[in-house]
């Protein structure tokens, strides 16, 4: 038997993961107590110390580890009298315990009732007036560009630095997600990737590491997209699994901030969101209307974060979707990579319940 257990202990490490997912899918109640409030806390509070002194991002030490195991391992040198047979049984281990320990380390948080829930709003698809939204959030953005500091000397905005500390952005996802009972007591460690375009040319922004506890962003973006981004990121790192109910911490985590850069981040992250609503709903006579209602200076800022983003194309873009796609399905996301979309629809669902509040 333990002969058995050391032959395949990826593998049984990983049913066992699985058979615990299941336990936590029947019982929300031990989810929450013995995951949501009990290891998952303790957890990411380990990571935050330990992989803080990291002298390189946890990805790129995790690529190293693995391209050492493979060199090691592969029976292609003399010296290395192991068959295949034995190889493909040690790989099979070697992933069953990545993925038993991504379950272990994060992935059980998809079994969370989520944000939109523990908000107090329902994740319906339904919008509405999106036209009238996508007009009402482009003039609430140049409000919040006007009120940043000297913004006219600047040739647009991802020439402006930065005004916001990555613990100030950490602090402002806490203040959203703390009242919705969500673990924020340990910090995030946030790594800005270099080479610059690593991520942008694997069709991603920013990446949370679930071995490490850490918050990737790529070093190529300006202000608004790394704002944004790292807030997403940071989300995930407190547990928010959805793609949608991330990028929404996001925007009322930067919408909150004292910050002008940062309010301007969240109604610019939104208003492109809705311009694909927008794209989506209405004929091109409609489109082309809105399109001349872009003030210059908006417009400015548009083409600047899309010909810095453009410089980095991806070098498969639909096998990155395709994957990431499937990844979030397999996780029990059935939108798939259109959970990013549902932004848009939270943001609706939000301002009929305030709407409704306020009344």
């Amino acid at each position: 038997m333990n002969r058995i257990a050391r032959r395949y202990f990826g593998m049984l490490w990983l049913a066992f993961a699985l058979l615990l997912r299941g336990l936590f899918g029947l019982s929300p109640f031990l989810f929450d107590v013995i995951w949501f409030e009990g290891l998952f806390p303790a957890i990411r509070e380990v990571q935050t110390t330990v992989f803080s002194y990291l002298p390189l991002p946890g990805y790129g030490a995790g690529v190293i580890l693995l391209l050492a195991w493979l060199i090691w391992r592969l029976p292609i040198r003399k010296s290395n009298r192991v068959s295949w047979k034995v190889f493909l049984r040690r790989l099979a281990n070697l992933l069953g315990g990545i993925g038993a320990s991504f379950l272990m380390l994060w992935g059980y948080n998809y079994q969370d009732r989520g944000m939109a829930a523990r908000l107090g709003i329902e994740r319906s698809e339904k919008v509405e007036k999106v036209a009238e939204a996508y007009l009402e959030t482009m003039d609430r953005a140049m409000v919040h560009r006007a009120a940043i500091a000297a913004i006219d000397s600047y040739p647009s905005v991802e020439e402006v630095p930065l005004t916001l500390s990555d613990r100030d952005i950490e602090n402002l996802v806490r203040d959203v997600l703390a009242p919705l009972g969500y673990p924020v007591k340990a910090g995030v460690n946030i790594r800005y990737l270099r080479p610059e375009g690593l991520l942008r040319r694997m069709s991603i922004a920013g990446i949370y590491n679930p071995w490490t506890g850490e918050a990737n962003v790529d070093h190529i973006y300006g202000p608004l997209p790394r704002i944004f981004t790292a807030a997403h990121e940071m989300a995930h790192a407190f547990g928010v699994t959805s793609e949608a109910e991330a990028n929404f911490t996001a925007y009322l985590a930067c919408l909150s901030a004292n910050d002008p850069l940062a309010r301007y981040a969240a109604e610019y992250a939104l208003w492109r969101t809705l311009a694909g609503e927008v794209n989506r709903s209405y004929p091109p006579e409609v489109r082309e209307s809105l399109a001349a209602a872009i003030p210059e200076e908006l417009r400015t800022d548009r083409a600047a974060i899309w010909r810095n983003a453009m410089r980095y194309k991806g070098y498969f873009p639909e096998l990155s979707e395709a994957l990431n796609d499937t990844y979030l399905k397999v996780q029990g996301v059935e939108a798939g990579v259109d959970d990013y979309n549902a932004f848009a629809a939270l943001y609706f669902s939000w301002r009929r319940e305030n709407a409704e509040i306020k009344r």
